[in-house]
């Protein structure tokens, strides 16, 4: 096991990831765009020029990338708030070799875009089964707001989002 860390996001990064991706990951994909998860990855770097990350892992002489992470800007309502839609996504290693500081790494970096004022909301869901990822979401500031069914995808989910102060 080496270290971690973060640098921009390519899109290229979208190809190695997709083809490694966590069960959970892969699954949730396919339920939220009907794509194969290489164009989802895609398309989620290039929706997200403010904050797209790559995680990658120094292991001997190879880097390997680990995980995508970002934030997409959603929507601008009238009164102006920035709102930004929080993703990603990531191989098993990650969470079983790096769990803990990536998930502090990640809360710090939220803390940080949340304090300078670059976001006044982050938000998204998540599959309500997927109790790993709802954990994960409520150590970075998150709360849990509400619980929706999707019967056209025949699952539930429940939305997160954390506020600025």
């Amino acid at each position: 096991m080496g270290n971690i860390w973060f640098r921009p996001a390519r899109v290229q990064d979208a190809d190695w990831i997709s083809e490694r991706l966590s069960e959970e990951d892969q699954y949730w994909i396919k339920g939220e765009t009907n794509v194969p998860p290489k164009v989802a990855l895609r398309e989620a770097i290039v929706r997200s020029p403010a904050k797209a990350l790559c995680v990658e892992e120094m292991a001997g002489p190879f880097v390997n990338p680990l995980a995508l992470f970002g934030i997409a800007t959603a929507h601008l309502p009238a009164d102006g708030r920035k709102v930004g839609q929080v993703w990603c996504v990531a191989l098993d290693r990650l969470r079983e070799d790096y769990g803990k500081s990536f998930t502090r790494s990640v809360k710090r970096l939220l803390d940080n875009e949340m304090k300078v004022g670059k976001w006044d909301m982050l938000y998204n869901r998540e599959d309500a089964d997927n109790a790993f990822h709802l954990r994960w979401v409520r150590f970075c500031g998150f709360k849990l707001m509400k619980r929706e069914s999707d019967p056209a995808k025949n699952r539930n989910f429940v939305y997160f989002a954390r506020f600025s102060a």
